[in-house]
């Protein structure tokens, strides 16, 4: 790695890092970190949900029930983002990519 590339070896000025309101940068790496740790949320709350009280099978409660698939919703969604970023990291990162792979 050089002091053009990130942790990845993507070019700096490829990963079109833009400053923040407060003037620090977000990149790629950053995006990729931040949607691991929102995998980590959704896997902790829907192990929560998991271990609630559902209610007697003649007698559910329909909340627990929505909001359990709500959460196995998100935890999917983010799951494809996360092999979506992981698949086209490096075509994302440069200034002509060609084209993504969808997960």
């Amino acid at each position: 790695m050089n002091s053009k590339e990130n942790s990845t070896g993507t070019p700096v000025s490829a990963s079109r890092a833009a400053p923040d309101a407060q003037g620090i940068m977000y990149d790629l790496n950053d995006l990729q970190s931040d949607l691991a740790n929102l995998g980590h949320l959704v896997d902790t709350v829907a192990a929560t949900i998991q271990d609630c009280d559902f209610g007697p099978p003649d007698k559910r409660v329909p909340q627990m029930d929505r909001l359990n698939a709500l959460i196995w919703i998100s935890r999917d969604i983010v799951e494809a983002l996360n092999k979506s970023v992981d698949a086209n990291f490096h075509t994302i990162g440069r200034t002509t990519a060609p084209k993504a792979v969808v997960a």
